[in-house]
């Protein structure tokens, strides 16, 4: 953004993100079987885990597609994270189940080119 005041004097700001958005398929895949991975291991209930999984699934298959929807896969993604956060207001554990999903909805909101606090918690 730049602005402009008075004749000679000009200020730039610029702003950065830290999502990583030159993520490959592969790695994307990678992020989504560690999701798969903390659902399995979490302690949450087992109707949250199977609406988790089958979500994950859901977006799984997208992305493995020769052209990926991404905005597809950005509103499966919301619905995931929303099971993990109903989760962990069901479960006292759940601050715990949301500090180790954070840091992979972050890495995915770049991939998907969608701002900061899509999911909700991020």
């Amino acid at each position: 953004m730049q602005a402009s005041i008075g004749d000679n004097t000009q200020q730039v700001m610029h702003s950065q993100t830290s999502q990583p958005q030159g993520l490959s398929k592969e790695e994307v895949r990678e992020l989504l079987d560690q999701l798969k991975e903390i659902v399995r291991d979490s302690l949450m209930p087992e109707s949250f885990k199977k609406k988790a999984e089958s979500r994950l699934e859901s977006v799984i298959h997208e992305v493995e597609e020769e052209e990926t929807d991404k905005q597809l896969v950005g509103g499966n993604l919301k619905r995931v994270a929303e099971v993990f956060e109903d989760a962990g207001k069901a479960v006292e554990s759940g601050t715990n189940l949301l500090g180790k999903v954070e840091p992979i909805f972050r890495k995915l909101l770049g991939w998907l080119g969608l701002a900061k606090g899509f999911f909700g918690f991020c």
